[in-house]
């Protein structure tokens, strides 16, 4: 490692990748960062913004100049292919999420990792949320997870539906407080605006028999990101949009107590991120959110994909439809 500053390959400089760049440049621990995008449009508006060398080919770069550090924010599909390379390379990623498309490319990114003494962190960002962390102290066994996940239409990230683009955030974080196997998936899903599934509902039921509720969709006209937990004693609601939560306890003496959580003038998630991940770097300890989290994670959301495709197959058959989601909008 550069003992100077950690030298950074960028590679992807859309929307995520920009945000990326700026909570990168104000990063003391760096000192050289290169841009990567296939775009010539936009290395031109990010040379023109930014004080960073740009180039269209990250693998030319790979080979001739030496880098500690890759971030990886370009489309899903081609997460592997350029993680691989920077891994066998010899560098530390940060991959963003969905990290790979299957479980077999994650453990091929596992092995190169181990084999080449690399570290990979996945930015599963609601872990570095500030109301998140403040409220992680009070959650003792819930029982009963609630997550609603509503985004406005965007273009981006079309490509994958809407449980790898949404609702994995609030399935991580349920994996992360509760360490139970799942023991069945229920879910259903349909499309609306693009060839994947942008609305999906799922319930899980893991074997301590507590249960998860999620709710996903990028078709709403407005942005909500709640979560709600119930445990023996204890309710606590999340607004990671508005970054306030609010635990209400059971005491014997006085009854109910009602505790308001604000995380106004924290540091932001995206910030609180990529401190972690340069931290983890420089002191070659495990990130905070692994591969092996994230292959946690594509493992339920294969079984919340398989349940939405077997029941629109059922629908489909029950109501002779060519589209399921002709009788599930019959009433709109």
């Amino acid at each position: 490692m550069n003992k100077k500053g950690l030298k950074v390959l960028l590679i992807g400089l859309g929307h995520m990748g920009e945000f990326h760049l700026k909570k990168i440049l104000s990063t003391p621990q760096v000192s050289k960062i290169v841009g990567v995008d296939s775009s010539k449009e936009r290395l031109n508006i990010i040379k023109n913004t930014y004080p960073i060398e740009t180039s269209e080919n990250y693998e030319t770069l790979l080979k001739t100049k030496p880098f500690d550090v890759a971030f990886i924010a370009t489309p899903s599909v081609t997460h592997f292919k350029i993680a691989k390379a920077c891994l066998s390379f010899g560098l530390d990623i940060f991959i963003e999420k969905p990290a790979v498309t299957n479980m077999s490319e994650a453990e091929e990114l596992l092995r190169l990792s181990k084999k080449n003494d690399c570290l990979i962190q996945v930015g599963f960002l609601e872990r570095f949320n500030p109301t998140f962390k403040k409220c992680y102290e009070f959650f003792k066994n819930p029982l009963f997870f609630e997550a609603h996940r509503l985004g406005t239409l965007k273009r981006r990230s079309l490509d994958i539906d809407v449980v790898h683009d949404l609702m994995v955030h609030d399935l991580d974080l349920i994996l992360a407080i509760n360490p139970y196997p799942v023991e069945s998936v229920d879910a259903l899903g349909v499309s609306i605006i693009s060839h994947q599934v942008d609305l999906a509902n799922a319930r899980i039921h893991f074997s301590n028999s507590s249960i998860a509720n999620l709710t996903a969709s990028r078709v709403s006209m407005k942005e909500m990101r709640k979560m709600r937990l119930f445990q023996i004693g204890a309710y606590i609601s999340l607004d990671f949009v508005e970054k306030s939560a609010q635990v209400v306890r059971l005491d014997k003496k006085e009854g109910f107590k009602l505790e308001n959580i604000v995380s106004e003038g924290e540091p932001d998630a995206l910030q609180s991120q990529t401190k972690a991940f340069f931290e983890a770097v420089q002191n070659r300890t495990q990130p905070q959110v692994t591969m092996y989290d994230a292959m946690r994670t594509m493992e339920v959301i294969d079984h919340i994909n398989s349940s939405i495709a077997n029941n629109l197959k059922k629908i489909k058959k029950a109501n002779k439809l060519s589209n399921p989601n002709e009788v599930l909008f019959s009433g709109l």
